[in-house]
């Protein structure tokens, strides 16, 4: 078993990244009923938003990580001070974690843009995968026309590659390759037992 898959969580000084469990559908359906007209522009799924559509993405990633599959491996971002449920990061359809390649993806809710929140994410599980596990390369796919996550992976130092495309729009690519450029960031990791899961 690939170790990613026994990861309990990822804690920074203000956050927890951990992978989704059954239950988060109502955390997560009220975040993305909140911010739906902030996620619609950027994210495919977030056009058709409901808590059934939210309960079975849910229960299908929960089965993916407890099976060791590649799928989107998402995970909620809670802050430590409350445990509120501010947003979600996973691994995105290019990750092949088998290779060591990990593409991120991540959103906030409206509420709680504007406090480094993601860029404080985005670090960690950077940090994570390739402290922890190793990682060859980590990507990201940003809409062109999407100022404020240009401005985070930017921000953490992630060089320009190349340009893509699908049915939603044109992306710029970005990579990094080790945790050179990445601001300072103490974050911990813990995992699994054999006989937690």
């Amino acid at each position: 078993m690939h170790v990613l898959y026994s990861l309990e969580k990822i804690q920074t000084p203000r956050l927890t990244l951990r992978p989704i469990t059954v239950g988060d559908e109502h955390s997560i359906y009220r975040l993305t009923e909140h911010s739906s007209a902030l996620l619609r522009p950027w994210l495919p799924w977030a056009q058709a938003i409901s808590f059934e559509r939210t309960c079975a993405f849910v229960q299908r990633e929960v089965a993916a990580w407890q099976l060791n599959l590649d799928s989107n491996l998402p995970m909620v971002i809670t802050r430590q001070a409350d445990q509120a449920v501010i947003g979600m990061i996973e691994f995105c359809r290019t990750s092949d974690v088998r290779q060591g390649i990990y593409e991120i993806g991540c959103w906030c809710d409206l509420d709680y843009q504007g406090q480094g929140y993601m860029t404080e994410s985005v670090n960690a599980l950077t940090r994570y995968v390739f402290d922890g596990l190793g990682a060859s390369v980590v990507t990201a796919l940003i809409l062109v026309d999407n100022p404020k996550s240009h401005a985070v992976i930017e921000r953490l130092g992630f060089a320009y590659q190349s340009q893509d495309h699908d049915s939603f729009g044109l992306y710029n690519v970005y990579y990094l390759q080790d945790t050179e450029s990445l601001p300072d960031l103490h974050i911990s990791w813990v995992n699994y037992t054999a006989d937690d899961r």
